[in-house]
């Protein structure tokens, strides 16, 4: 019966999919529709949950049965065309599809998995979460964790399992091909040499798969690695959005922001970061914001209400329900100021000069936690720079990064320079300022900072590899 919802899971992320496959990659839909589909479980799991439906496998098949059908009317209505029709290339669904399916009964027939007690409360959550929905919460709750973990926690317990171990490998195998047919696109788009967007994307993903971390969070029941993934892929599809002017991307970018803020509490400022900065770009038309950005603005405020007026209570929660509503009101605010973003005033006054702002307040935020605890912060941050080089199990992976850097020569005039040097600038410098509200980091493997440095190494690897195939250009940059 399991293989069979999966099945149905995969099915699903094939009809989103469906809508891109005019002007996208089948090979790279194909695959993406495993993360699809499993949005599509988690966005049904949540809202059930909120409407207090009892989460079963004959509930969530028949809704997903309901959305499949849906889906194949809408896209026969509107486009005038169906799901069915057979072409040569539209195997490689059928070759994920089965990556998945079978992958997933193979690796649940095995014990291969790595926990910790991180990894028993997102456990507990999801059984929180088909005993009561959102009303009950025990040890933990979602002022400490993000949702997205313990929803595909329920996929097994559904049928019977303790907790879903085997989804995360083949969660993992899938981001690898994503993450290759990305870095290849991006470096061929560049290079005017055929072996360059092979040796990077080869390059990229042994210093990804090169270090013990990645090998441990493709098997760790934790949201280290689901970050890494949704957040490469919302940068990443914002990046071809704007620089092959195709709007399907930015329809990646709208799905995968809202998996973004759902599978951490801290999220919704990497999610803020990449609204401020995609405003800052000026290359989106304000329409297109509004329909790429404000569906996540609203879900995540109305999930942070719902939160807000359950008022969980767990031993281990991060936030207060206080803190939740500052977050929430900043998240309204912003959703306003994209709306008025268009005006003529603020474009000209603001959003030209908004990358310089972004800076300049990463900039002050750092200087203030060095002034209130210098010690502190300096020893925090030679410990993060002695796990990523030396005692973090990464080997060869930070210090291949800095030799790709020293790679970089061209000064190419690519517009999503700034927003990426400035992403990953505040990335580190988040993890230095949270440092700061929190116990002290530590030089180990295990450290949080050690396994949060996943969250952004896909992103570094790409934008080395944008900015040394732009070395090999065919006009010397880009637009």
């Amino acid at each position: 019966m399991m293989v069979l919802f999966l099945i149905e899971i995969y099915l699903l992320g094939w009809a989103i999919a469906s809508f891109f496959r005019d002007k996208l990659s089948a090979f790279f839909l194909a695959f993406l529709a495993v993360l699809l589909g499993l949005f599509g479980f988690f966005i049904n799991s949540v809202v059930l949950a909120l409407f207090q439906v009892g989460l079963t496998a004959m509930v969530h098949a028949g809704v997903m049965g309901g959305e499949l059908v849906a889906l194949v009317l809408i896209k026969w209505l509107l486009f005038r065309k169906t799901l069915l029709k057979f072409e040569l290339k539209n195997l490689w669904f059928l070759a994920a599809g089965a990556l998945f399916v079978l992958g997933s009964w193979i690796l649940s027939q095995s014990g291969l998995v790595y926990a910790t007690t991180d990894s028993l409360y997102l456990i507990i959550m999801g059984e929180n979460l088909l005993e009561s929905g959102f009303l009950e919460w025990y040890f933990t709750s979602p002022l400490q964790w993000g949702v997205f973990v313990p929803v595909l926690q329920t996929i097994g317990m559904l049928f019977g399992y303790d907790y879903t171990w085997f989804v995360q490998p083949v969660i993992s195998f899938t981001f690898l091909v994503l993450f290759a047919f990305v870095i290849y696109k991006a470096s061929q788009k560049l290079s005017s040499h055929k072996i360059i967007p092979i040796v990077l994307t080869i390059l990229s993903i042994s210093l990804l798969v090169s270090s013990n971390i990645y090998w441990i969070a493709q098997f760790y029941i934790h949201t280290n690695l689901d970050t890494a993934i949704s957040l490469f892929l919302v940068i990443t599809s914002l990046y071809f959005a704007i620089q092959d002017g195709e709007d399907s991307w930015l329809g990646i970018t709208g799905i995968f922001i809202i998996m973004l803020g759902m599978i951490r509490i801290e999220n919704v400022i990497l999610a803020a970061l990449i609204i401020v900065l995609t405003i800052a770009t000026r290359k989106v038309a304000h329409r297109k914001l509004l329909w790429t950005l404000l569906p996540y603005l609203i879900f995540q405020i109305a999930y942070n209400l719902v939160i807000i007026r359950i008022n969980p209570m767990g031993f281990a929660d991060l936030l207060s329900v206080s803190q939740l509503q500052l977050v929430t009101a900043g998240l309204v605010g912003l959703a306003i100021f994209i709306v008025i973003s268009k005006h003529s005033l603020i474009q000209n006054k603001i959003i030209a000069k908004m990358n310089g702002f972004v800076v300049i307040g990463i900039g002050l935020l750092l200087l203030g936690v060095v002034l209130l605890r210098p010690e502190k912060i300096f020893l925090d941050t030679w410990d993060n720079l002695y796990t990523m080089f030396g005692t973090g199990q990464w080997f060869a992976t930070f210090w291949g990064s800095v030799i790709l850097l020293l790679l970089v020569k061209a000064k190419d005039k690519n517009s999503m320079n700034p927003f990426l040097s400035i992403f990953i600038f505040a990335f580190f410098s988040m993890i230095i300022i949270l440092g700061y509200f929190k116990g002290n980091y530590h030089n180990a493997w295990y450290d949080s900072a050690n396994r949060m440095y996943i969250h952004v190494l896909p992103i570094i690897l790409f934008y080395l590899s944008v900015k040394i195939s732009s070395n090999y250009s065919f006009s010397g940059g880009s637009k």
